[in-house]
């Protein structure tokens, strides 16, 4: 498989960035070490000398196959007790690459750079299988690109390609995991998604994303149904399911590694009112809230919703009200000198538990 270079602004546009020397590791990108196991990369700031990432593919007994070689997929369905059962194993046969991060208070996956052998680019990958005719998802990946610009003004070079087929893993019946760089992109698609699909693929959809949330989630069937009607980033395209995920582009990351410090407070159950979704297209999916809870005796505002998981990615609209368990935590901003709480979807102190029900929509 061809690896290349990073792509960087161009002296002679003004096309926004998708990685520069500073962001050479971008969300969704995947990485792979020397034992061959692949990691997928998670957010846009690393620690010094290291990539944030947890396991997705190892070599075994699995439905993946690429030069010979099977793979099994490690973490099936991104529940908090799978990345746990990663995190795991790899204190089992590799220490090294778990690391305890001071600025979030938790132990996970961390890759060191000398250990990061390839690294496969999402929108490199993708412009490469538009070209290849003979990748059995090449026509349905063009398809696609067609679609979303023709119908929704999204440009093929910011698109991308994560999951099994970033690093050519096959597997026939795999979905298309997309990724739309920029922010107004994914916003731009997901305002017409759903209107390029039939109303028997749409219920479809509707449908699956309605059983993992009760899967995945203790929500009566009414909550499920109610958040899956509100799904905003899956279609079907030529009878394969494809998944649409933001990434920033270089402008629009405005944290450094290390900008704020959080402290685990403990896990609540709080009703917040949403005042702000722009950033909930992008991983982690960050709702600004109005809303408090109680510390140490004193009442301290909650000003984020964070979510690590995809599935609340984009769910939530400015003035929406919803209850919520997860973790809570103190978060300490060093650019602006000022604290505030932020509640946690994704934690292994909340793990099992874990949800966010829509009470009233706005």
């Amino acid at each position: 498989m061809t690896i290349f270079s990073p792509k960087t602004r161009s002296e002679t546009t003004n096309m926004p960035t998708i990685r520069d020397q500073d962001h050479e590791y971008r969300d969704h990108d995947y990485i792979e070490t020397p034992e061959g196991w692949i990691f997928c990369v998670v957010s846009d700031n690393h620690p010094p000398g290291r990539v944030m990432a947890f396991l997705k593919y190892m070599p075994g007994d699995g439905k993946w196959s690429r030069d010979g070689q099977r793979y099994t997929r490690v973490v099936k369905s991104y529940t908090m007790e799978e990345i746990v059962y990663s995190i795991d194993l790899l204190k089992k046969v590799n220490q090294r690459y778990v690391h305890y991060d001071e600025t979030i208070g938790e132990t996970f996956t961390y890759i060191p750079l000398g250990a990061v052998e390839r690294h496969y680019r999402c929108e490199e990958r993708f412009s490469e299988i538009l070209e290849n005719n003979d990748f059995y998802f090449s026509a349905k990946c063009r398809e696609l690109a067609n679609i979303l610009e023709s119908s929704l003004d999204v440009r093929r070079e910011f698109l991308g390609l994560t999951g099994s087929l970033l690093v050519g893993l096959h597997n026939p019946h795999a979905d298309i995991d997309l990724i739309v760089y920029g922010g107004d992109n994914f916003w731009r698609i997901a305002s017409g998604i759903n209107e390029l699909q039939s109303q028997h693929d749409r219920e479809s959809i509707v449908s699956a994303f309605t059983k993992s949330l009760l899967k995945r989630y203790p929500l009566t069937l009414e909550d499920a149904q109610l958040l899956a009607s509100r799904l905003r980033n899956r279609g079907i395209v030529s009878g394969t399911l494809y998944s649409v995920h933001a990434v920033k582009f270089v402008e629009e990351i405005t944290e450094r590694y290390g900008d704020k410090l959080y402290k685990s407070m403990g896990v609540a159950k709080t009703k917040l009112t949403i005042i702000n979704s722009k950033d909930s297209c992008f991983t982690p999916a960050v709702y600004e809230v109005e809303g408090e809870e109680k510390i140490g005796g004193r009442r301290v505002e909650i000003k984020t919703l964070t979510c690590y998981d995809t599935t609340f990615s984009s769910l939530f609209h400015a003035g929406d009200v919803v209850e919520v368990l997860g973790k809570i935590e103190l978060v300490k901003d060093r650019r602006q000198d000022k604290e505030y709480l932020n509640i946690l979807i994704g934690s292994q102190a909340a793990m099992g538990r874990e949800y966010i029900r829509l009470l009233k929509e706005a």
